[in-house]
């Protein structure tokens, strides 16, 4: 089984010290709530394999904190290519992952990480699905499974090389606020 993790970066001041949009740092509360998410992480045993995060500040913040709150916390790479892209430029990247990765998680931004899982999730509850439409809010986390390899012939090939619109099934689906209803 296969299971990919999306997290959009947590809440970030409007704009970075440089005025750009780039270099936009976490806020205390995007602090805090990507943490949390770490904890969540850990908590349900979803600690990633292989962390791939767009070069911008607030995504890498975000997972340095949510990271900090994992023992290990994986090695992460920065991929560029992630920063404001596209579902169909996160899809290319997703196809190159590597065979090894079995859970991988991305870190990045709206609009590209909603609709890449919405993108990929044929399946999941009415309920996960339903939030997922509603939007990403900052520091949300889906989780979508996929088919393992499979035996036949090409049980060797890399199954990332071929992930495909509406292949996977929504299984979780977590955010702050979410949290906050659950312990309420």
């Amino acid at each position: 089984m296969l299971r990919l993790l999306i997290l959009r970066h947590a809440k970030a001041e409007n704009a970075g010290p440089d005025g750009s949009d780039h270099t936009r740092a976490l806020t205390a509360r995007g602090r805090a709530d990507a943490a949390r998410i770490g904890r969540y992480l850990a908590h349900h045993d979803l600690v990633p394999d292989h962390v791939l995060v767009s070069s911008a500040t607030r995504a890498r913040e975000t997972w340095a904190c949510a990271a900090a709150e994992l023992d290990p916390a994986p090695p992460v790479h920065t991929a560029a290519q992630l920063y404001n892209a596209s579902a169909d430029a996160i899809l290319t990247t997703l196809r190159q992952l590597p065979a090894t990765a079995r859970r991988p998680l991305i870190c990045g931004h709206n609009p590209g990480l909603n609709e890449t899982a919405l993108l990929l999730s044929a399946a999941g509850t009415a309920e996960l699905r339903a939030a997922l439409r509603d939007g990403m809010p900052t520091a949300a986390l889906a989780i979508i499974e996929f088919a393992g390899p499979s035996s036949g012939a090409n049980a060797s090939a890399n199954p990332w090389s071929g992930i495909r619109p509406q292949s996977g099934r929504l299984v979780g689906y977590v955010s702050p606020r979410l949290l906050d209803a659950a312990t309420d």
